[in-house]
Parts: structure tokens; C-alpha cells; sequence
């Protein structure tokens, strides 16, 4: 039977499909039950270990090793990856962090307002936080063109550093070029906090989608090449649907958080036309010029 074309991975040599792919994660996932490392892995199915070293990997949204608020990383991210065959994640700390927390029923809440500065000195913190992870655990940064091609190809684990939430900026737009000159390459709009970007999910829309200052931020990141991403928006902040769209000059990658929330977007790293694309919010996999279609 041939592949269908609807869930293969276009550009690649020959058929990789996405139950390929999905059966090698299996295959690894079976084998860290009785495997330690990689290499365990490989012995046990070279060939699920051998389509999962062809293509990059992208984690396109992660927390992990205490990105969140962790004073030091919680564990050694760069050999999880090695192991789990992970080209790169987007590692990102929560801008609204210090303001939010889980209720007895197990949802977010904002819980205070936060005092002035706060956020930002909170940001700063965390992006030194990622200097330290990455010079410790050795950890290559995905920063423009090119960069994720050649993790893959070196086999060095690499971070697209990201923050979820602008609520950093305290209505500055400038703070987007600090940022960015630290390292930022992937800027989530909205988060829990409400927002003067636009309206989220999680609270009762009041300004009408996304707003001027939401397309300003759009247009300065497509300037300083930063990735936008539409995560926890409304349809009019650029949601499911994402008709903030054409306030940008590329096109915005979309996680889904409500059910009914589901699109699959190219994303662009660094320069104009400096791409890497996914689909779904695991793994994320691309075998340049290839894009997932679904």
C-alpha cells in the first residue's frame, strides 16, 4: 500500500511517514523501560534508532530541567537529549511566573498583580539562568540560519531560548531587543496574566483580539528575528485560526491548549526565510527543505 501523502514528511529521501516516526518513539519508548542509554536503544532496533537520527527533532515547547524558577538546572538536560535522540527544545521560562499558581483543583491562577519592575527583573534573572545551563551543560544555542542543521549534524544538543508571556515588557517595547540580544529567538504573546497584547484563553476577552501595541510587538520581532508564537490567544489575538496572521511577515507557530484549538503553522528562526517547521506539540521533526503536512 503507498503512503498517504497527507501524512508524510515532503522533501525527505524516499517515504518517511508519520507512523514511521511515530513507531520508532515507540520502539524508544519501549526500550527505556529495560535500556538506559541511546546506545541501548541502537542495539536493540538500529533501524527505529537510525530514522530517528535522520531527521531534527524539536521539542517546540518545554519547561524542562526547572526553566520555569529553578535557582540551578534540575538535572543534565544536554544528556536527556543526547539520549532521547533530540536535536533542540524550546526551552522557556513563563514571564508571569511570579503571579500565577495552581489551585486545589489543579488550574492556573493569577493570584496578585505584580509590583512595578517586577516582571522584568524576573525575566533577567531567568536569562541568566539559561546563560549558566548552557555553558555548563554545554549546550549549543540556536540563534539564526543554519544553526539547528548543524546540531543535527554535529549531534550537539542545541536550545532555541523562549519566554512564554510578554508580560516582561511592562509596555516597553524596547525590552524586546534586550531579549534578543541575550539569546531569545522564540516570544510567546500571551500567557495567563492578562495582557495589553491582546486578550488569552483563560479570561473573559475584553479588548477585542490583539491589540495595537500586540501588532507592534509582531512587527519588531519579525525585525530582530524572533519567532512569534500565538500560544493561548483568542482567534482574534491570533488563536486557532490565527487571524493575527497578516500583522506578521512570517508565519506564527500555534500550540494548541484547548481542544478544539488545533492548526499547524511554519515557524522562522533568525533571518527572513531561515526556516524549521513542525506539527502537534511532541516531537517536532524536519529533514531539510522537508515540512510536515497534516
Amino acid at each position: 500500500m503507498e503512503p498517504n501523502p497527507k501524512y508524510q514528511l515532503e522533501g525527505a529521501r524516499g517515504h518517511v511517514t508519520r507512523r514511521d516516526v511515530l513507531a520508532a518513539l515507540g520502539v524508544l519508548a519501549l526500550g527505556g523501560c529495560v535500556a538506559r542509554t541511546g546506545g541501548d536503544v541502537r542495539e536493540s532496533d538500529v533501524e527505529a534508532a537510525q530514522l530517528l537520527d535522520d531527521v531534527i527533532g524539536v521539542d517546540m515547547h518545554s519547561h524542562a530541567a526547572g526553566a520555569t524558577g529553578r535557582r540551578t538546572p534540575a538535572y543534565d538536560l544536554a544528556a536527556r537529549m543526547r539520549s532521547g535522540r533530540m536535536t533542540a527544545v524550546c526551552l522557556q521560562h513563563t514571564s508571569d511566573g511570579p503571579v500565577i499558581k495552581r489551585d486545589p483543583q489543579n488550574r492556573v491562577r493569577v493570584t496578585r498583580e505584580p509590583d512595578p519592575g517586577e516582571l522584568w527583573r524576573f525575566t533577567q534573572s531567568r536569562l541568566a539562568w539559561f546563560e549558566n545551563l548552557a555553558q555548563s551543560q554545554r549546550l549549543r544555542r540556536a540563534l539564526g540560519r543554519g544553526d539547528l542543521e548543524a546540531a543535527h549534524r554535529d549531534r550537539a544538543p542545541a536550545i532555541v531560548q523562549a519566554i512564554e508571556g510578554c508580560q516582561f515588557m511592562e509596555g516597553r517595547l524596547e525590552h524586546l531587543a534586550e531579549v534578543q540580544r541575550r539569546g531569545v529567538r522564540h516570544l510567546q504573546l500571551v500567557h495567563f496574566m492578562r495582557s495589553d497584547l491582546g486578550d488569552n484563553q483563560t479570561e473573559s476577552p475584553t479588548q477585542g483580539g490583539l491589540t495595537p501595541l500586540g501588532r507592534d510587538v509582531i512587527a519588531e520581532c519579525n525585525r530582530l528575528g524572533m519567532v512569534v508564537d500565538v500560544a493561548h490567544g483568542t482567534p482574534g489575538a491570533g488563536g486557532r485560526g490565527c487571524p493575527g496572521q497578516p500583522h506578521a511577515a512570517h508565519p506564527v507557530p500555534h500550540q494548541p491548549r484547548l481542544p478544539q484549538a488545533r492548526s499547524v503553522h511554519a515557524a522562522h528562526l533568525g533571518r527572513p526565510r531561515a526556516g524549521w517547521s513542525g506539527s502537534g506539540r511532541a516531537q517536532r521533526s524536519r529533514r531539510s527543505p522537508a515540512t510536515w503536512t497534516a
